[in-house]
């Protein structure tokens, strides 16, 4: 289905412009005192005993982050790729040609691209993991609740890929330092439900959410500059099946993803007063008390934990993350001993399939308690898009399991993957 990948440059630059737009507006709104679009009545606030009445936390973590990933899960990973707020701001110095140059061997400046074999180009996912681990637990925290926190918070998110931006070439923030590249690539694996087939693509040579422009004549061009070898942005399939072996970290942060989902949305609860209707309607993105509390510790039903929130959140979420990593590196080797018994198939097929379930199991986790209405037209609306992304994700799975890296090969007849 190439009607992600066809649409039109000119249609989602703007749309480019205007969720950039919105993203500044909501930063204004949460910085400016008594800039406030979204108040709420205190009523609203429920079992909290003390709470702000501005809406743009619960807007942007109850609405706006569920949304892309919902875009992610239920339509394709090539429409958010193109129009991310974060991936425009850092093309900002390239469009400017403003960006940082070096000597080249032939002694001309020229744009620096992160080397595959420099540091950050091998070890990338398991700095990019860090950085939303981190992210979690800043939420938790403070970036939730508090309107000030969350606007720092956007603003120097925008400000690392600006820099990023000018200081390496291509799609670098978003390859390299974003922390939710690697949850795209969670949750496309090895292709969205509803993206192109790159490899069988002869209507152009622009695929998926490949970097392009519109030229002085508006001929929609390739502006590749091949910043990251076997690209997700050109080929998501080819992407996967190449670091299904040698990724360093992605397995990790694979088979973690369940763990620190649920572990994020369990301690929102611990922290807040309420039960799973509390944190769908994002009732936490009101408590002022949440700053004043990190350095208590938390109370699990009535048994003090004695350390400070700011220790322990995130040694929860890296247990939570570490036990689910051990759950299905055990079931990876109980699909290798059964495949072993049956008939032959590709040694990479039980990581395959651990993966596919991994994601399945995430996805179904996060939206099982987040409510991208937020609850604001009764709870119906809530149960159709979990029942959607269960519906959506099950297909997902199964056309993903009886697929493998033979099988993409085999339809790859001009090219080959790389060992």
């Amino acid at each position: 289905m190439p009607v992600f990948s066809s649409w039109s440059e000119r249609h989602a630059h703007l749309t480019r412009w205007i969720l950039l737009l919105g993203w500044l507006g909501l930063i204004a709104s949460l910085l400016i005192p008594g800039l406030n679009p979204w108040t709420i009545s205190k009523h609203y606030c429920g079992q909290l005993v003390h709470c702000h009445s501005h809406g743009g936390n619960q807007l942007f973590w109850g609405m706006v982050v569920p949304s892309g990933l919902l875009i992610l899960v239920v339509l394709s990973h090539e429409i958010w790729r193109r129009i991310c707020p974060l991936a425009f701001i850092s093309q900002v110095f390239r469009a400017l040609n403003w960006q940082r140059r070096i000597l080249g061997k032939d002694g001309r400046r020229e744009v620096v691209k992160i080397a595959s074999q420099s540091w950050i180009g091998k070890h990338h996912v398991q700095v990019q993991w860090s950085l939303f681990i981190a992210g979690l637990t800043l939420r938790l925290l403070v970036v939730n609740s508090s309107t000030v926190g969350l606007g720092l918070f956007l603003i120097l998110t925008l400000a690392s890929a600006l820099v990023v931006g000018w200081a390496y070439g291509g799609k670098a923030w978003c390859q390299y330092f974003c922390p939710m590249a690697p949850v795209q690539t969670i949750l496309t694996g090895p292709r969205s439900l509803f993206g192109s087939p790159a490899r069988l693509s002869s209507q152009t040579p622009i695929t998926q959410s490949m970097c392009r422009s519109i030229s002085n004549q508006g001929v929609t061009q390739s502006t590749c500059v091949g910043c990251q070898s076997i690209c997700i942005d050109i080929d998501s399939e080819r992407a996967y099946w190449q670091s299904l072996r040698g990724k360093r970290g992605l397995t990790w942060a694979w088979y973690s993803y369940p763990g620190l989902v649920l572990g994020f949305f369990l301690l929102i609860t611990l922290q807040t007063r309420g039960g799973i209707e509390y944190l769908r309607t994002g009732m936490w993105a009101y408590d002022i008390d949440i700053f004043n509390e990190i350095g208590t510790p938390l109370i699990i039903h009535g048994w003090n934990t004695l350390l400070p929130r700011v220790i322990e959140l995130p040694a929860i979420l890296l247990l939570m993350g570490s036990i689910s990593v051990v759950l299905f590196r055990g079931l990876e080797q109980i699909l290798k001993y059964q495949l072993f018994l049956g008939p032959r198939h590709s040694s990479e097929l039980p990581r395959h399939r651990s993966r596919l379930i991994a994601t399945f199991v995430a996805v179904n986790i996060f939206f099982f308690f987040s409510d991208p209405s937020l609850g604001l037209v009764g709870t119906w609306l809530g149960q159709i898009v979990r029942f959607s992304v269960l519906f959506v994700s099950g297909l997902w799975l199964y056309r993903g399991w009886f697929i493998d890296k033979p099988a993409y090969t085999r339809d790859l007849p001009n090219t080959s993957l790389s060992k």
